[in-house]
């Protein structure tokens, strides 16, 4: 048997954060809590900023291995699908638990493709009552509106990427008298990094 060998990843967090502010006037004169209101849209772009890294690491780790699935047509195939799978058994990832992302344009292949939406092979009505299938081939499906178009990615979450978090989402509140207004900056640090490129395959249709 051979000797266990380790290597080590670099992940350097970054600050994201933005600041918002709410006049004592728009305070008085608003009809909802316009700060607390201002904090929740922050918050939701900080959670789609997560996305967005943890996608960029998928892509960069699938362009690391070349593991690509193309094709020359222009939708999603169920070759394509079983051949990510396949990319992901010969690198011994074929036993751990994997999911599929998809971008809005493949989700829309998929659901057009007949094998993942009668019910007479299917065994169910999920298709039409929930608009996707949420397992294709024993894998999770997920779409996501910020996945690049006509890109999809398959991966196994234990090995794909991971997130390094110096700084959690954090509210400090603020007040600037000079300008009379009350408001708060929402930061964090944190970042995303690949770490086994072969548990991530890239399907890319034209």
């Amino acid at each position: 048997m051979g000797v266990d060998t380790y290597s080590s990843t670099t992940i350097t967090p970054l600050k994201y954060g933005r600041q918002c502010g709410i006049t004592k006037e728009m305070v008085e004169d608003g009809k909802w809590d316009l700060l607390t209101y201002n904090i929740e849209n922050i918050g939701y772009v900080a959670a789609l900023n997560e996305d967005v890294l943890a996608i960029a690491s998928l892509a960069a780790a699938a362009t690391a291995s070349s593991q690509l699935v193309a094709t020359v047509g222009a939708t999603c195939t169920v070759p394509q699908i079983t051949g990510a799978i396949k990319y992901l058994e010969d690198a011994f990832y074929g036993g751990d638990s994997r999911v599929l992302g998809v971008s809005t344009a493949v989700a829309q292949d998929m659901r057009e493709i007949d094998l993942f939406v009668s019910a007479d092979r299917t065994g169910t009505r999920d298709a039409f009552t929930q608009g996707l299938i949420g397992n294709v081939y024993n894998t999770p499906v997920f779409e996501n509106p910020l996945i690049t178009a006509n890109y999809a990615y398959m991966w196994v979450p234990r090995f794909a990427y991971a997130f390094a978090e110096k700084r959690p989402l954090t509210v400090e509140k603020r007040t600037e008298t000079q300008r009379d207004w009350t408001g708060a900056c929402i930061s964090q640090r944190i970042a995303t990094g690949y770490l086994y490129k072969e548990s991530v395959v890239q399907i890319a249709t034209s």
